[in-house]
């Protein structure tokens, strides 16, 4: 939340806050733990693969974006 606080002020440093967002998704980002083994479970197939469809797409924009 501090960032977001810091990005409100008038006078933030938006290189500062792409570098610090991208540290923050880099350790997010680590095999086999944080974002990069999360996986949404549904009972129904159908809808399992279509929720981690879609947040294979948030992933994929998160990596282009900050990785």
């Amino acid at each position: 939340m501090a960032l977001i606080h810091e990005c409100m002020d008038s006078e933030f440093d938006e290189k500062a806050v792409w570098d610090t967002l991208r540290e923050m998704y880099r350790s997010l980002n680590h095999p086999r733990v944080g974002l990069s083994n999360f996986y949404i479970w549904r009972d129904d197939f159908e809808e399992r693969l279509e929720a981690n469809e879609q947040l294979d797409r948030i992933k994929d924009k998160l990596f282009k974006l900050l990785g």
